[in-house]
C-alpha cells in the first residue's frame, strides 16, 4: 500500500498551522461531517488519522501537509507535548535527537 501524498491529504483535510488541528473537508456519514475537527488520541498521547485504509500519526501528516514530503527521520515535539502538532513545534530529527529531547522533557 502506498503512502498518502500531500495532494490527497489536502483533498481530504485542512491543516491549521497555528493550532495543529486537522479539519475534515468531506462528509462520510452523519457522525463524520465536513468541518469536524479530527481527534483520535492514542494511549501514549499522540493523535492518529485514518486515510484510505491506512493509519498515520498526525504530526507526520502535518509535516507532509506543509513541506510536501514525509520527514526523513522522526518528528520531535519541541515542547515535549505530544498533542501539540503546530508546525512551529515540530522538527525532523534522528532517533538519537528525539531521545535527547524526550529525556529533557521528562525532567521538567
Amino acid at each position: 500500500m502506498t503512502l498518502v501524498t500531500q495532494a490527497r491529504l489536502k483533498e481530504l483535510y485542512h491543516y491549521n498551522e497555528g493550532t495543529g488541528e486537522f479539519t475534515r473537508l468531506f462528509s462520510r456519514c452523519n457522525a463524520n461531517k465536513a468541518g469536524i475537527l479530527v481527534s483520535k488520541k492514542t494511549e501514549a498521547g499522540y493523535f492518529r488519522l485514518w486515510i484510505d485504509g491506512r493509519l498515520y500519526m498526525r504530526h507526520r501528516l502535518a509535516w507532509l501537509y506543509v513541506y510536501g514530503e514525509f520527514p526523513a527521520g522522526q518528528i520531535d515535539h519541541i515542547n515535549g507535548e505530544r498533542h501539540d502538532n503546530r508546525i512551529e513545534n515540530l522538527r525532523d530529527v534522528s532517533p538519537q535527537g528525539n531521545q535527547h529531547n524526550r529525556r529533557k522533557a521528562s525532567k521538567a
